[in-house]
């Protein structure tokens, strides 16, 4: 009986002690989880911390390309702006030169006798008659004169016209004069000269007088 007892005091004796045991290992591996866990616990902010940062730092850069793309278009639209607008310039004032030039042409045409003016010179001799004539023009013009006519008359004493004779000069440059050599006569006491027929592709004139 005695065997019995004591046979059954140590079985529980040992389950109880199991019991314990196993309780304690589960704690101590609930403790050792913790423990893991709260060692992983820095790494994992730092990964959302760091994942935070790449996404902020990703919009960022998006942001700015699209800032600097906006920046390069509106520059790029202010160029053409401005050459337009320099051309449009280059254009007004291109105009208005021509208009100017334009004007000032018209007005030396409208006063050609003013801007382009007839000369002779010549010896009388004692018992009449003119020599070494020559002729020419003072062209005090602003444009190149390609060719022009003189008609130039010889009287005599008594204003009769004893002949009248053309001559043609070519390739005048402005602000200056060009002559050329006339027939001599054996009657006559003076030289009379005169513009008959002008040509100025410059000055867009073809005029006869």
């Amino acid at each position: 009986m005695k065997n019995t007892i004591y046979a059954l005091a140590i079985t529980c004796f040992l389950a109880c002690s199991s019991e314990k045991s196993k309780q304690a290992l589960e704690t101590e591996n609930k403790l050792l989880l913790a423990q893991i866990d709260s060692l992983r616990n820095p790494f994992k902010e730092f990964d959302k911390q760091h994942q935070v940062s790449f996404e902020e730092a990703k919009t960022a850069k998006t942001k700015i390309d699209k800032e600097r793309k906006e920046t390069q278009k509106m520059s790029e639209e202010a160029e053409r702006q401005s050459a337009k607008t320099q051309q449009q310039k280059q254009l007004m004032e291109y105009e208005m030169q021509q208009r100017v030039e334009n004007e000032k042409k018209a007005m030396v045409r409208n006063n050609i006798f003013n801007y382009v003016k007839t000369y002779s010179n010549y010896d009388v001799q004692n018992f009449g008659g003119l020599t070494n004539v020559y002729a020419g023009i003072h062209n005090q013009s602003d444009y190149w004169i390609e060719e022009v006519g003189l008609t130039l008359t010889y009287i005599t004493t008594n204003n009769y016209v004893h002949k009248t004779e053309y001559l043609i000069l070519r390739g005048i440059p402005p602000k200056t004069s060009k002559s050329q050599y006339a027939p001599n006569t054996t009657r006559g006491v003076r030289l009379t000269t005169k513009l008959h027929y002008i040509y100025s592709s410059a000055l867009d004139l073809r005029q006869a007088y």
